[in-house]
């Protein structure tokens, strides 16, 4: 008999992200805490129209509440690892119960379907381990070390996966950066990197402050703006690269003062011998390139988009 984490005879690290791997444990071991192995994922259009569905036999407009806005209560339920009877206790408001309401509905009809949606895959997970601690012991016992990579961007059902899986031999090796978590708004919890030392007592830690990509200016630039964020752990990048150009700050009016300062310092830098294929634009949104793009055309200048689509 082939243990299903193993692939041939070979014995193989299991690498995948937390919902693939809590994908392929259900569909083992789902059947112990009463649901059908077979079960359906829905993808974010199948909850769309279920939760349009909830809404509608409510007999809730959806001017008050749009189904993609209670989506976005229950997602972040699900990431605190909260039932619907735990999103009730805590409503505190009229809209709160109403959105509680409709999570109750919403998981009631996901079952009914024999299915679930991304974040069940996770909380599913936790509670078959939490009722059947003789399946935990059996993962436990496959998975005697852990590693878990870009941590800070990890929530709190993660959490408790990681920490229900590494209780028997605690081996567990997290890697990640307090000062690089951008996923709050879907749950993301950087508390779990901060309290890691508090659970692990005994853990080392290992400081990864050298940096091999950036100069000394940049890199003093960018802990001067960090520092000023609260609870954050110390630490202090430095580079052998120590010398380099100063950061220019430029402040300008609006968004199409930026694009067209932008295009000008760019034409500006090619009377100068730096031609404009050693020059790039780098914005933080797709959205926003339209505005370069428009100050491109006006200057008669040509370019070209990098992992988009011109407007």
């Amino acid at each position: 008999h082939v243990h299903p984490w193993n692939f041939g005879s070979e014995k193989l690290p299991v690498i995948g992200t937390f919902h693939s791997i809590c994908a392929r444990i259900l569909r083992r071991d789902i059947e112990h805490i009463g649901r059908d192995r077979g079960f359906v994922i829905y993808d974010a259009d199948d909850q769309k129209r279920l939760m349009k569905s909830v809404l509608k036999d409510m007999g809730v407009d959806e001017k008050e509440l749009k189904p993609k806005a209670a989506l976005g209560y229950i997602g972040r339920f699900k990431c605190e690892a909260l039932s619907p009877k735990e999103a009730h206790a805590q409503a505190t408001t009229a809209r709160l119960q109403q959105i509680a309401q409709a999570y109750t509905r919403y998981q009631g009809t996901l079952t009914r379907a024999n299915a679930l949606d991304f974040d069940d895959l996770l909380l599913e997970t936790v509670r078959l381990f939490h009722e059947c601690p003789e399946v935990l012991q059996r993962y436990q016992n496959t998975w005697k070390y852990i590693h878990v990579d870009e941590y800070q961007d990890t929530n709190h059902t993660q959490y408790l996966l990681v920490s229900l899986l590494a209780k028997q031999h605690r081996n567990v090796c997290v890697i990640g950066d307090p000062d690089q978590s951008i996923y709050a708004f879907r749950g993301a919890d950087i508390r779990n990197i901060l309290e890691f030392r508090q659970e692990y007592g005994d853990a080392r830690e290992i400081k990864l402050e050298q940096n091999y990509r950036s100069t000394q200016p940049i890199l003093s630039a960018a802990d001067s703006v960090i520092a000023l964020n609260p609870n954050r752990p110390a630490k202090q990048m430095w580079t052998k690269r120590t010398e380099g150009p100063k950061i220019l700050l430029h402040e300008v009016a609006d968004e199409q003062a930026e694009a067209q300062e932008a295009i000008r310092t760019a034409m500006e830098r090619r009377g100068n011998d730096v031609p404009l294929y050693e020059q790039a634009i780098l914005y933080r949104t797709n959205a926003q390139s339209r505005l370069f793009e428009e100050a491109c055309m006006r200057n008669s200048v040509p370019y070209r988009i990098i992992g988009g689509v011109k407007f």
